[in-house]
């Protein structure tokens, strides 16, 4: 993409919708990135702005194939993008980055140490997997991504194995405290139901500051997720599959650790499979 007229960010989902191509330079810079062993499918690209910038003049988009046979079809051609402010996108400056492919070169924890020994997972076959493997209701294992402590935002493919039915992922940010009187932000989202919310929990009272909100661009059952949780000043907003679905403004919490997080809900006796993919963690 080049003669950009204002800071944009271009990416690019797979036909399974995780993240295949991401480049996010600052300021009017050309963005180009590569796409290795592509599959066969329908692919979507998408253009926004991580700074808020507008413009009303065309860039232009430029690609080339080398695989056998012929061009791949574009379904629409690009015409001139007005960015909005916030989403993900909000965050600037890409800090971390993690397909899973190899624990040693990995900053999170390679392994989950559960001492109650109802999770188990860490990097696993390329993906990173929380696995409950015990059948005790409302529980769930959080992992720290860092790097992050204020303001910032992530994105990361989820998908669940099996069973959906009572399972739940969601994305943190803000997170405090120990067990019995942790603080933090959480974007939840049911795949089993099509819903999300945002909840702020303080120990052992919860504020649904988003209501269980029901979205069509929710994947349903086994199917591949993009999620996003963008935490910069008082805005907590969340993203599905590359469009911002959700924004709240609270001031309560102001700092602790970002990460991802699934379990199961306190109404079903249910063990559950996650396989998380393609980390991205920003920073303003």
């Amino acid at each position: 993409m080049t003669d950009l007229p204002a800071d944009f960010r271009m990416y690019l989902y797979g036909p399974d919708n995780s993240l295949v191509g991401l480049s996010d330079n600052l300021g009017r810079a050309d963005e180009v990135f590569e796409v290795l062993d592509a599959i066969v499918g329908r692919y979507q690209l998408v253009v926004d702005s991580p700074r808020g910038e507008a413009a009303d003049s065309p860039y232009q988009l430029m690609w080339s194939w080398s695989g056998e046979g012929t061009n791949p079809a574009v379904a629409a051609a690009p015409t001139a993008v007005v960015a909005t402010p916030g989403g993900v996108a909000a965050a600037r400056t890409v800090i971390l980055t993690d397909n899973f492919d190899n624990a040693d070169a990995g900053r999170l924890t390679r392994a989950i140490r559960d001492p109650d020994d109802n999770f188990v997972g860490g990097y696993e076959g390329g993906a990173y997997i929380i696995r409950k493997v015990t059948s005790i209701p409302d529980r769930s294992w959080s992992i720290g991504v860092p790097g992050l402590n204020s303001d910032g935002a992530l994105e990361i493919d989820v998908r669940i194995v099996g069973d959906t039915d009572n399972r739940q992922v969601s994305l943190f940010c803000r997170r405090s405290g120990g067990v019995a009187d942790r603080k933090w932000y959480r974007f939840v989202l049911n795949v089993d139901r099509g819903t999300f919310w945002i909840i702020l929990t303080e120990g052992p009272t919860s504020d649904f500051i988003v209501p269980v909100t029901p979205s069509e661009r929710i994947n349903r059952g086994n199917a591949v997720n993009r999620l996003g949780l963008n935490c910069v000043g008082d805005r907590i907003a969340g993203t599905i599959n590359g469009e911002e679905v959700t924004a709240v403004r609270d001031s309560r919490y102001a700092q602790g650790t970002f990460g991802f997080s699934a379990g199961t809900f306190v109404n079903g006796p249910f063990p559950g499979e996650f396989v998380f993919d393609n980390l991205v963690a920003m920073a303003p």
